[in-house]
């Protein structure tokens, strides 16, 4: 299992909202129905270990349609590790 959470306000204020994905599927899904946009691409970027809650985390970037067909990658939260 993969701990996911969002990318948003304090440190304290984003492990509020830390959940565990069984796969990349059920994370694509769940980031699709939050953020209500359609993911057409997701990628986990090495960033370090952090200390502070112990895990060795990983940016989780998605290339959404965000406008008119506008196409770009987006931040939405981090990950103890990748699928």
């Amino acid at each position: 299992m993969i701990k996911f959470r969002n990318h948003c306000g304090s440190l304290e204020e984003s492990m509020k909202t830390v959940r565990e994905f069984e796969n990349e599927k059920e994370l694509i899904k769940f980031l699709e129905a939050y953020h209500n946009f359609k993911v057409r691409e997701i990628k986990f970027d090495h960033q370090i270990y952090d200390e502070r809650i112990g895990w060795d985390s990983y940016y989780v970037s998605v290339y959404v349609e965000w406008f008119l067909g506008h196409w770009h990658w987006q931040c939405v939260g981090m990950t103890n590790g990748k699928f």
